[in-house]
């Protein structure tokens, strides 16, 4: 797979500007915009689930958020990291650091999981398939596009980022048009329904949400800091990330507002409010997730694979079968959204850690970076 820097545009040489800035805006989107996100589990189970007191937790993820992105961005620039074994030594020691990017890897195999599962629920939705067919059919193809060196197919598919962002938009829009008065309400009724919830309290969830991707942020923000000479475009974009990344995150927040209770009971509510708000563009859209799982499963399995293994030797390819076998199994233990409110918060408190680590090594400094 390409690295984060290729991935974000980037070339090896120190970018600077207005290009820089949008291409790492557009690169922390991508990374916290994906089909965990897409398919409205993660807003419901953090933030939604909780009424309005959900809204102020997303504004503690947004200060939170932002405190990781432009820490990071800025520690990449100074130290030069090119990888988060590096970056998880730096906080946290030699010894401490390599068990902390040993156990990054079991969070993204955990997530290549909960990707199964995901797609297991969409093609059950969208078109009836038993969730077993919808897990393996996924298995197999993340598996072929590692075996046989499909990567490439991977990375222009990602380009569909972007198209994910605008739907999701454009049925929230819709479905809070639909019935604007259903918004109030739906904020009224949710903290009393039985939903699944991140943590007992709001304030929780919106420390556990920037948690949970401080492991991702710290893999793939701090080698694009790397990349870039500007100091002030980093943090412009550090910022900027953040920020547009909550713009949508209450966009979503309203619009499963407008779907309670029905919403709350269902694998995929984005999906539910596709169907019901914009019933044209539910088959367009569920495609989209099916695809973006595709290319989240993919990076998150082969990140896994090369951790213990040469990428394309005969140990990564067995690797690959054993890992993706067990993988499906594992995706079939548990429905799509009870295994994200396992998997999810589970990373978020070890996020903590991190997150402490950084605070810690902060003060002692008195340095950002």
């Amino acid at each position: 797979m390409r690295d984060p820097v290729e991935m974000a545009g980037g070339t090896g040489r120190r970018q600077h500007g207005i290009v820089t800035i949008i291409k790492i805006v557009g690169a922390f989107l991508s990374l916290l915009i994906g089909s965990g996100f897409s398919t409205g589990q993660e807003a419901l189970q953090f933030f939604v689930a909780y009424g309005y007191q959900g809204i102020a937790a997303i504004l503690l993820f947004l200060v939170f958020g932002t405190y990781m992105s432009v820490t990071f961005l800025l520690v990449g620039q100074k130290h030069g990291f090119r990888n988060n074994e590096g970056v998880f030594q730096f906080y946290a020691g030699d010894t401490f650091g390599t068990l902390f990017s040993l156990y990054a890897i079991v969070t993204l195999y955990s997530i290549y999981v909960v990707m199964l599962s995901a797609a297991g629920s969409v093609l059950h939705e969208s078109y009836g398939l038993p969730v077993v067919v919808g897990v393996g059919l996924m298995g197999l193809l993340v598996l072929g596009a590692l075996y046989f060196g499909l990567r490439e197919i991977v990375n222009v598919l990602g380009a569909l980022g972007p198209v994910l962002i605008v739907t999701i938009i454009c049925i929230a829009i819709a479905a809070i048009a639909r019935d604007p008065e259903r918004v109030s309400e739906g904020a009224r009724i949710a903290p009393t329904l039985d939903t699944l919830r991140a943590s007992d309290s709001w304030w929780l969830s919106g420390m556990l949400y920037p948690a949970l991707v401080a492991i991702g942020l710290a893999s793939f923000m701090t080698p694009l800091g790397a990349q870039v000479a500007s100091t002030r475009s980093l943090v412009i974009a550090g910022i900027l990330g953040p920020v547009f990344f909550v713009l949508t995150l209450v966009c979503i927040a309203f619009a499963l507002f407008s779907g309670m209770p029905e919403v709350a009971s269902v694998s995929i509510p984005m999906l539910y409010l596709a169907n019901n708000s914009i019933p044209f563009i539910a088959p367009l859209f569920s495609g989209i997730i099916t695809v973006c799982i595709f290319t989240t499963a993919v990076p998150m399995l082969w990140a896994t694979l090369v951790r213990f293994s040469e990428d394309g030797s005969g140990r990564y390819h067995l690797l690959a079968v054993a890992l993706t076998v067990f993988g499906i199994f594992s995706a079939m233990v548990l429905p799509f959204h009870e295994l994200l409110n396992i998997i999810y918060p589970t990373i978020g408190y070890s996020g903590f850690i991190l997150m402490a680590l950084m605070l810690i090594k902060q003060v002692r400094t008195r340095s950002l970076a």
